[in-house]
């Protein structure tokens, strides 16, 4: 509880506890639910203005699928081919996170929808925020 706690605390949040849990139906083990506010809302709001002009057709859209493996037969991968957008998949393992940032950063690669594919092998979160 302590370090949810201060987790909470730390992004100005509120937690609190109830109990019984309502959850529970077994007099002996009434449960305890935890409760928590957090606010999302960014202190400092970025006015965006996306150029869509070079984008005439879903062919002119690019994404980049971010995968363990070779051979991409899931849904994400079928449902993007068939609306026509223009797929291009790399390999990531853990260890070559440095060259899929590499790639990514290459000005000639400019993708408008990136699909990162998370497994237990590798973390997908971890590629993100590089």
């Amino acid at each position: 509880m302590t370090i949810a706690k201060q987790h909470i605390e730390l992004m100005k949040g509120q937690i609190w506890l109830e109990t019984p849990s309502s959850i529970s139906t077994h007099p002996d083990f009434p449960g305890i639910k935890y409760n928590f506010i957090i606010d999302v809302t960014p202190e400092i709001l970025y006015s965006k203005t996306p150029d869509f002009s070079s984008i005439q057709n879903l062919s002119d859209i690019q994404c980049l699928i971010l995968s363990q493996v070779d051979d991409l037969s899931d849904n994400i991968h079928l449902l993007l081919e068939q609306t026509g957008i223009s797929l291009k998949q790399r390999i990531y393992r853990n260890d070559n996170l440095d060259s899929i940032v590499q790639y990514i950063s290459d000005s000639r690669n400019v993708y408008q929808i990136m699909v990162i594919l998370d497994s237990p092998v590798s973390d997908g979160f971890q590629l993100a925020s590089n």
